[in-house]
């Protein structure tokens, strides 16, 4: 027996009532087989969670990027697509196309191959974010 608990919902402008809440619909264990290798599928939450901390790790990264730009003197940048000395503007637009780049490939993969994807990203990200502040490097808004 299955219990299901109402949801809060708006149903006019301001106006909020209890609704009862329905099952979902069950899926033929063979479609969700065939689903996790469907490329282009929707994100599960476990897939936007972790876009989530790509995102904020992305973020972070940029923000210590930024430092190094700003302090030729101090820091060189290892990452080769950006060379020794970066200007702050090539560090912007790499971060940017970086973001989206890796949203959309992830998005593009089937379910199955996505977590590979997002955890190496999210070990990659770590470690940079780690190294650049094991060397003192800073964020710069």
């Amino acid at each position: 027996m299955a219990i299901y608990w109402p949801e809060l919902k708006e149903t006019q402008p301001n106006h909020w009532e209890w609704v009862p809440t329905t099952p979902e619909k069950e899926i033929e264990p063979e479609q969700k087989q065939a689903d996790q290798w469907k490329w282009f599928s929707k994100f599960s939450d476990d897939d936007k969670t972790k876009q989530k901390v790509i995102l904020a790790t992305q973020l972070i990264d940029w923000l210590q990027t930024r430092d190094i730009a700003d302090n030729p003197d101090k820091f060189l940048e290892k990452n080769p697509i950006l060379g020794d000395q970066p200007s702050e503007g090539d560090v912007n637009k790499y971060f940017i196309a970086s973001a989206l780049g890796n949203y959309l490939l992830t998005k593009a993969l089937p379910p199955k191959l996505r977590p590979l994807l997002q955890n190496a990203s999210i070990r990659l990200q770590g470690d940079c974010i780690t190294g650049n502040a094991n060397l003192g490097i800073g964020l710069k808004f």
